[in-house]
């Protein structure tokens, strides 16, 4: 984190730490108590993982050509 003077006077010697008004800032906005349950976070890291399974397996199938270049140079079509 970094310490920043707001001023450029000598006679203030206000420091801010701009890490800690963010942390401030954003625990200051209202929530929503439906998804701070554990149930909600646990569907969120199941469909992450299910998500970067597909992505995995269709690079495995398909390779690097075919994933990222397949539709350019004609590769999925032979």
């Amino acid at each position: 984190m970094k310490f920043v003077d707001d001023d450029d006077d000598d006679d203030d010697d206000t420091v801010v730490l701009w890490g800690c008004s963010f942390y401030d800032a954003m625990n200051s906005q209202p929530r929503w108590t439906l998804i701070q349950q554990n149930s909600i976070l646990w569907t969120g890291h199941c469909l992450v993982l299910f998500g970067t399974m597909l992505v995995a397996t269709s690079y495995w199938a398909l390779g690097f050509y075919a994933t990222f270049l397949g539709i350019l140079f004609d590769h999925l079509f032979h």
